[in-house]
């Protein structure tokens, strides 16, 4: 297949992603990258268990960069969204950590 793909080529594959299992930090991630993705590392994601107000929650990882770095935590509810949305966890690594 020829590159750069041609505007048809693109078309037929829109919303497309490929995909890949890896693990980082002790936590398993898919990473997602768009199908014809030439730079950057596409966005990771991590189901991950933390213990908030004595209970374990699972919560989604979103993070991205070589690392990866935690760009957003993503919950079950939208109640313990807004509840958690300035929560850092202490065994996750966020990008403005560095």
């Amino acid at each position: 297949m020829p590159l750069p793909p041609t505007e048809k080529q693109m078309d037929q594959v829109k919303g497309w992603g490929l995909g890949h299992l890896y693990q980082q930090d002790g936590l398993n991630y898919m990473n997602v990258m768009g199908w014809y993705q030439t730079a950057g590392s596409g966005t990771s994601f991590a189901v991950h268990t933390e213990n908030i107000a004595g209970n374990n929650v699972q919560i989604l990882v979103c993070a991205s960069g070589a690392r990866p770095w935690v760009d957003g935590i993503a919950y079950r509810s939208q109640a313990m969204a807004e509840k958690m949305q300035d929560q850092h966890f202490d065994d996750l690594h966020y990008r403005d950590d560095e």
